[in-house]
């Protein structure tokens, strides 16, 4: 058996490479490869940098802690989800989204 290229692949080899060599010239060839290089380190990075962020992200999804909020250095931390808009379990009377403060009078 003959595992080798017959006459007609070998000539087709030949053409693309002698219309390659005419066609781009090697400095282009290596612009060009350069530029796919950088391109795919740049996003390599953007992958990595990508995923440690959704790590940190997931790290802190997992311990399901709500964000906390100083109004001042005299002020307790208070947190977010519960505090929002003027309402917490502190002031069940608070006003919500939506209800009309009652009238008052000035003494």
């Amino acid at each position: 058996m003959n595992f080798g290229f017959s006459e007609e692949p070998i000539m087709l080899r030949d053409q693309v490479s002698r219309f390659m060599h005419e066609s781009w010239p090697m400095s282009s060839v290596r612009e060009l490869i350069l530029l796919l290089m950088s391109a795919a380190v740049s996003i390599a990075v953007s992958v990595v940098m990508l995923t440690a962020a959704f790590s940190v992200y997931a790290a802190g999804a997992a311990t399901n802690t709500a964000p906390m909020y100083k109004a001042s250095s005299k002020s307790p931390a208070m947190d977010i989800l519960s505090n929002s808009y003027g309402y917490s379990s502190n002031a069940p009377s608070a006003l919500e989204i939506g209800h009309q403060a009652p009238d008052f009078s000035l003494p």
